[in-house]
């Protein structure tokens, strides 16, 4: 009998018996909650209190007030890292390790941002992002190229007399520059994606604004292999402009014309595109937040799609709880799957969290971890993960937690390894889970946390210790009891990494999908 077909008969018995079946199902699940838990690696069974220890090789926070928005793993295996530092931007050089050899800030009197950084193919750098020190008008877009050791080279600002903001660029393979951002100085009564084309000096050959008659913003760009270029942001589909926000998807040639356009989303709320990357295939992944409900980003999910090379959807997930899920980053890894790097007030220690994800080629969660304290961390940057040269990946944001908390938020760096753990949740009657040790060590005293949230679930909380997980074995978590009705998210975590599971609840039997 499949899953489909156990639905089938649960909804038709709700349907014809009301309250009888929710009474038997109560009653079969008290009796079934009273197994006891058991964990088994060959003959062992243990249950021992949990502790958490995700797998960070380093995590650091610098100066005071701020966040980091971008990095880039530079030539000496150190990285670089812009963002801003309390009204400034700021461009940080560390080692390998997290230490920090210089730290430059740039800006005036006004509030400026960097939101993109590059180590430029002559050894030097390039800050994109916003100033409103300097420029033409309320806020204009900021391009800065420093030398080696972050010292000035030069900048140039690009805007009119309202706001205008850098949001991502690159160098491009002739060595010039590329910006996107948004524009309200060159387009009547609303804002567009906005493009400008630099020479190495960064003196403009060309800009294009792109959009329709509403709302429209660009968050990510990147040069393609046939040197045109990508964009993803926010684009107004409604046909008055009222704020119909989709997710859009925008392909441009060499000298900014356009060749397609495509929009994403439910046509209803505010969906958008913030990071985008061209793939091995020649397609594109992007990622974002996609709304069920017009209420700031509360009720947002974390949204992945891939495209084939003309924009045209392959497939799309969705993550997320029942809580405000936002997916912030992406890149396609070594081996052809995706890392995206959000923030979640689902998951976690505290409200929102950082949250890394590994997903497979078809866009399946392999692995995910949460990065957090009892306050509200952040990332913001379309670049803010980057996979590193000698496996792992370096992430940044913002935390409160940590640091200088009272503050507020400081900018913050993590270096994370190459998880040896996976897990697997399985339904049924009842909760079933495995953990497998697939590196080349013998863990000890690996925790696990079985966390289970639903409006109609009682118990949501289960966890313990493995004391020991011999190298490439498993572990089973059998008979984990549950109850409840209704739909349900389920997040099993070990050691630090997690995976996350949807489902639906009758009684003491689950199906996750």
């Amino acid at each position: 009998m499949n899953k489909m077909h156990i639905a089938s008969i649960l909804k038709s018995g709700i349907k014809k018996f009301g309250g009888i079946i929710i009474i038997t199902l109560f009653l079969s699940s008290i009796v079934y909650s009273s197994a006891p838990l058991k964990v088994s690696v060959g003959k062992d069974i243990l249950f021992f209190p949990i502790n958490r220890y995700p797998p960070e090789e380093w995590n650091k926070t610098y100066g005071g007030y701020g966040c980091c928005t971008s990095v880039f793993q530079t030539n000496d295996n150190g990285y670089v890292i812009t963002g801003y530092l309390y009204s400034d931007v700021f461009l940080l050089k560390l080692d390998e390790w997290g230490n920090d050899i210089w730290l430059r800030t740039f800006g005036g009197k006004g509030l400026d941002w960097g939101m993109y950084v590059q180590q430029t193919s002559d050894n030097c750098f390039i800050v994109i992002g916003l100033t409103r020190s300097f420029g033409s008008g309320e806020t204009d877009v900021w391009l800065l190229k420093t030398d080696e050791d972050g010292q000035e080279l030069w900048n140039c600002t690009f805007g009119g007399e309202k706001l205008d903001e850098g949001h991502s660029g690159m160098e491009t393979d002739d060595g010039g520059y590329i910006l996107l951002g948004v524009t309200q100085s060159f387009v009547p009564e609303k804002n567009d994606y906005w493009v400008i084309k630099t020479d190495k000096d960064g003196i403009e050959t060309w800009n294009y604004t792109y959009g329709g008659i509403g709302w429209d913003l660009g968050m990510s760009i990147q040069q393609t292999h046939d040197n045109g270029y990508i964009m993803t942001g926010a684009t107004d589909v409604s046909p008055d402009g009222s704020h119909q926000i989709d997710l859009g998807l925008i392909k441009i040639d060499s000298e900014g014309m356009l060749v397609w356009e495509k929009t994403f989303g439910t046509q209803r709320f505010q969906d958008q595109g913030l990071s985008v990357k061209q793939t091995s295939d020649g397609g594109y992944v992007l990622t974002g937040v996609i709304k069920a409900f017009q209420d700031s980003w509360k009720g947002g999910d974390a949204w992945l799609i891939k495209t084939d090379p003309q924009g045209n959807k392959e497939w799309d997930k969705i993550f997320g709880g029942f809580e405000s899920d936002v997916a912030v980053s992406v890149i396609e890894t070594s081996d052809q799957g995706y890392v995206v790097l959000g923030k979640t007030d689902s998951f976690g220690a505290g409200k929102y969290d950082l949250f890394l994800m590994k997903l497979d080629n078809e866009g399946d969660e392999l692995w995910d971890i949460t990065f957090g304290g009892n306050r509200n961390e952040e990332c913001m940057g379309s670049n803010s993960v980057q996979q590193i040269l000698h496996e792992g990946y370096i992430i940044v944001g913002a935390t409160e937690s940590f640091g200088d908390s009272k503050i507020g938020h400081g900018p913050w760096v993590i270096k994370v390894a190459e998880p040896t753990l996976m897990v697997q949740i399985s339904g049924g009657f009842g909760l079933s889970a495995t953990i497998e040790n697939h590196g080349s060590d013998d863990l000890s005293h690996v925790n696990w946390c079985v966390n289970i949230s639903g409006p109609l679930v009682f118990k949501t909380n289960f966890e313990g210790v493995i004391e020991l997980l011999p190298a490439q074995s498993i572990a089973n978590i059998d008979s984990i009891p549950i109850f409840g009705f209704g739909p349900v998210v389920i997040r099993l975590t070990s050691g630090g990494i997690g995976k996350v599971a949807k489902g639906f609840v009758l009684g003491s039997f689950i199906i996750l999908h």
